[in-house]
């Protein structure tokens, strides 16, 4: 049975080897499933952060949208302002030029004739009326 022996044994040191060799590849198995565990952890960090940053970049351009939005009010209501304005001080101008234009035409000797003083010659009044009261108190 020495043949028999030899080669159990030899059967036995090959299935150690074997288990040896299983046993390096678990390890290595375990080690690669511990790196892919971080990795895919690290990842889902790098998600949860990219979304984050959607989030706020989406925030940003609503904000940037309603800003512009006020921008283009304001402007709006600038040239509305302006076109009032405009409009406003042309009418102003418009019946300064034709007052302008009516005494230049002589109404003054208009005035002259029928009798009647022109404005500029009406007899000053008093200036204590546009003055303020005196202060009570000890005159300096």
């Amino acid at each position: 049975m020495g043949q028999a022996d030899a080669r159990a044994s030899k059967f036995d040191a090959r299935t150690r080897q074997f288990d040896a060799r299983t046993g390096q590849a678990d390890a290595r198995t375990s080690k690669f499933d511990v790196r892919t565990g971080q990795f895919d952890a690290r990842m889902g960090q790098a998600d949860v952060r990219a979304s984050k940053f959607d989030a706020r970049t989406r925030r940003f351009d609503a904000r940037v949208g309603e800003a512009d939005a006020r921008t283009r009010k304001f402007e709006a209501r600038t040239a509305e302002f302006d076109a009032r304005a405009r409009e406003f001080f042309d009418g102003r101008a418009a019946r300064f030029d034709a007052r302008a234009e009516g005494l230049g035409r002589g109404r003054r000797s208009e005035r002259a004739r029928s009798g009647r003083r022109s404005e500029s010659r009406r007899p000053a009044r008093a200036a204590s009326r546009h003055q303020a009261p005196p202060r009570p108190g000890p005159k300096a």
